[in-house]
């Protein structure tokens, strides 16, 4: 919760929106509907916009309401009773079924253990096979909205034509927004790929602008079939050519991958073995390799790791050891 003793005074409602939206805008689940209700929101008046400034930068501080209410001073334009009061009024509304904000959808999980591989029907006819190690979120497409979140991992998404119910896939702080295509998406520490294998999907990244924490800006791409593209280091990138038929090479056991930084490979390396690998310095992660490879033989593919790559390898603790070998 928001230090109301700290922030400026502050029309009570106005800061218990501020707070839902803020709430609602770092969860894991955020739906493009709700992402259109909230521009509109903060768009309509300076003062939403102000107050979601302070519930931004009061949370960004750490800072918390007090448990008890101090005496305020007497030039103190806040008056922190009020708010109490506004605060439970809203939550019975809330909790009331009152309407003025979108209730968040129902989700159900799903998830693959190491090396499993597990194919997932949808209601729409839509088919996703989710990638070793990896879970997914599935809204209740019920509502007529179609919203998938994938928490980490990897899944190739088929989807059901449907154009007057775009499909949306949610990583982090990028969405995935298509009609009726076939694309995988793999998510692995801070770096994200998506590959098009047929059809069009549109690609948007938000990120922060400028100095101002809580205002953000989106990037956006468009992918056409055969082309890859990565978010690394919270920066989208320019979509790269690809062979299609690599991209969705995983289902059947083998690993592709050209030009890739070797942080996403060892990334999914470790999501088939039961060994564990790590980069020892995290610097190299970024060095660009072409493999071919299948999950049964990841072993001798990392014995041959240092023949491609300016590496070396060691063991530590049984874990393998990945360091730059310049």
């Amino acid at each position: 919760m928001v230090d109301f003793n700290q922030a400026e005074a502050m029309d009570d409602v106005t800061l218990v929106e501020a707070e839902h939206w803020h709430n609602l805008m770092t969860s894991d689940h955020i739906t493009p509907a709700q992402q259109k209700a909230f521009k509109a929101w903060f768009d309509e008046d300076l003062k939403h916009q102000e107050a979601y400034a302070q519930v931004f930068i009061c949370h960004d501080a750490g800072m918390t309401a007090p448990l008890e209410d101090p005496a305020p001073a007497a030039n103190d334009n806040w008056k922190f009773a009020p708010f109490i009061t506004a605060v439970a009024a809203s939550l019975f509304l809330i909790l009331a079924g009152f309407y003025l904000f979108d209730p968040e959808p129902e989700f159900t999980s799903h998830g693959t253990q190491t090396a499993e591989i597990r194919t997932i029907d949808l209601p729409d006819g839509s088919v996703i096979t989710l990638g070793a190690s990896s879970a997914i979120d599935v809204s209740d497409f019920s509502s007529g909205g179609r919203y998938v979140a994938l928490r980490h991992g990897e899944a190739l998404f088929d989807i059901a034509h449907d154009p007057e119910h775009p499909f949306t896939v949610g990583i982090g702080q990028t969405t995935v927004e298509v009609l009726g295509t076939r694309f995988t998406v793999n998510q692995s520490n801070d770096q994200l790929a998506v590959s098009l294998i047929e059809g069009e999907v549109a690609i948007n990244h938000i990120r922060e602008a400028g100095f101002i924490p809580f205002m953000k800006k989106t990037e956006s791409v468009t992918l056409a079939p055969s082309q890859t593209v990565r978010v690394i280091d919270n920066n989208l990138g320019i979509p790269k050519t690809a062979q299609t038929s690599q991209m969705d090479s995983w289902v059947s056991g083998t690993r592709s991958y050209f030009d890739a930084p070797l942080a996403a490979v060892i990334a999914d390396i470790n999501r088939y073995s039961n060994t564990p690998v790590r980069l020892k310095n995290p610097s190299i992660g970024h060095l660009p390799v072409t493999l071919v490879f299948s999950v049964s033989q990841i072993e001798t593919m990392l014995e041959t790791l240092p023949q491609i790559a300016p590496v070396k390898l060691s063991t530590d603790n049984g874990t393998i050891i990945i360091d730059a070998a310049f």
